[in-house]
């Protein structure tokens, strides 16, 4: 019954998953076999890894980036290793457009691909947030994707813009990064927590879960159920004369 359940879950609460918020989220996210990474998060944010690693202060935020910090050429990069094998995923942080951005474009590039550009211009933006006070500034939430990949277990993703100034005339930040992981599953499993067929959480017709194995034959003990695509354990009823 339980993994009848988790099927209901999968067919008609995927697009509830959000997995930055409650446990449930998140684990409704582990069943839809998603992979979440959050980093460049809280209030003093680790910069491990990235290539620039300057920080600066922002709308009573620390961020990496930003005024004195990020400007013409300045690229910001990081490769995550050791994740599960993977060829598709989404990209979201909060963007920090600050000073003066004369329609100029902010990348993010994913593998050294370019997947996501997008144009600012100051004459917008209504708000100063810091940098230099001739200016206003904009903070939003950007997002990324589904992108597709080649099936790896490594991610770069860089950030850059094509700026003409240095920092103190025009620049850009960024935080809390949630980037989220479509896994891909050995070919038994419906959905997973990894490549390998001992890592599943369901699995696909002509197969059954045994454990979070996905097996052709369950077993003694056991009969191949097909509500589900599951194990389940034989009942035995004895009867005793007295």
């Amino acid at each position: 019954m339980r993994n009848l359940e988790i099927l209901f879950v999968l067919s008609g609460l995927f697009w509830l998953c959000s997995c930055n918020s409650s446990y449930l989220k998140r684990y409704l996210c582990i069943l839809l076999g998603q992979y979440i990474i959050n980093d460049v998060t809280g209030f003093s944010p680790s910069t491990s890894g990235w290539s620039h690693t300057c920080t600066s202060y922002c709308n009573g935020q620390t961020i990496i980036g930003g005024y004195g910090c990020f400007g013409a050429g300045a690229v910001a990069e990081k490769t995550y290793t050791g994740l599960p094998v993977h060829n598709r995923l989404n990209i979201e942080w909060d963007a920090y457009i600050i000073d003066s951005w004369n329609s100029e474009n902010l990348y993010l590039a994913v593998n050294n691909d370019v997947k996501y550009t997008q144009n600012f211009n100051y004459g917008s933006f209504s708000t100063y947030y810091c940098g230099s006070s001739s200016y206003t500034d904009t903070i939003l939430r950007l997002s990324a994707g589904p992108i597709t990949v080649p099936a790896a277990t490594s991610l770069q993703i860089k950030f850059s813009t094509n700026f003409d100034q240095d920092s103190t005339n025009e620049a850009f930040g960024f935080k809390n990064i949630k980037i989220t992981l479509w896994l891909v599953c050995h070919a038994a499993c419906a959905t997973c927590f990894g490549d390998l067929i001992s890592q599943c959480y369901s699995c696909t017709n002509g197969y059954y879960l045994k454990d979070n194995t996905c097996v052709t034959e369950c077993g003694s003990n056991y009969w191949n159920n097909p509500t589900g695509n599951i194990c389940s354990r034989n009942n035995f009823f004895i009867f005793f004369e007295f």
